[in-house]
């Protein structure tokens, strides 16, 4: 391995190092830095348009782009957590069955 493989190298585990091991990363024959998740996505994520590998230029578009995908995934889940809070609220509100017929 010479010091351009180091140096490629050491950017693949600094990006994964910088996202807590959640992606795999890698530079392709072609020059293309590739990221995948290391967790399934569930149907809550795809719904939320959660991809499983994103596909970048450099570095630090990839980064960028790995930002950008697990705000949709931190986005979806405070929507369902507000959802959830609503429901929860609303069903304080129903009026139970006082049977007057």
């Amino acid at each position: 391995m010479d010091d351009s493989d180091s140096t490629l190298a050491a950017t693949a585990t600094g990006i994964e190092a910088e996202f807590d091991g959640r992606w795999g990363i890698w530079l392709s024959d072609t020059g293309q830095w590739w990221a995948t998740r290391r967790q399934p996505l569930s149907a809550d994520d795809l719904a939320a348009g959660c991809v499983p590998y994103l596909q970048a230029d450099s570095p630090d578009e990839l980064s960028d782009r790995i930002r950008d995908e697990e705000a949709l995934t931190t986005r979806d889940k405070t929507n369902r957590a507000r959802q959830r809070d609503m429901d929860r609220s609303n069903q304080d509100q129903i009026p139970e069955n006082t049977d007057r017929l």
